[in-house]
């Protein structure tokens, strides 16, 4: 039974320390929660592949963005075909002493469908499905 039925006048707060503005938003759309809120809100920014990446300013440096993307795309289809660039399309940059993100770029991470070497781990959750 959801905490706020057994007790409606329960304040029930959705903390985390990073998220994606995106994502902060879907868990508000809920309504189960009083608040909502990330000590680091991820914005569009983030997504380092974007012509808005803050990885990539300005267009002029050496690493041009639409080709780096491309190879991402191409690597990352064949590491993770449903989410090449990250889930739900997060290409982010992000990663933790004791996980990856799976909205991280898969070429940093995705071993499971072809042989490949990742420079990070990422340990699966189980939800208890």
């Amino acid at each position: 039974m959801p905490l706020k039925a057994a007790k409606p006048d329960a304040k029930v707060f959705y903390f985390v320390l990073f998220a994606t503005t995106q994502g902060l938003q879907a868990v508000r759309d809920l309504g189960c929660f009083d608040r909502v809120s990330a000590v680091f809100e991820l914005d569009a920014s983030f997504q380092c592949l974007e012509p808005g990446s803050r990885i990539f300013e300005p267009e002029t440096s050496p690493f041009v963005r639409a080709n780096i993307k491309q190879t991402c795309e191409k690597f990352g289809g064949q590491l993770w075909p449903q989410h090449p660039l990250g889930y739900k399309n997060g290409q982010l940059l992000i990663g933790f002493n004791h996980n990856t993100p799976d909205n991280t770029l898969p070429i940093f991470w995705c071993n499971e469908y072809v042989d490949w070497q990742p420079i990070f781990k990422r340990y699966h959750k189980d939800y208890g499905s």
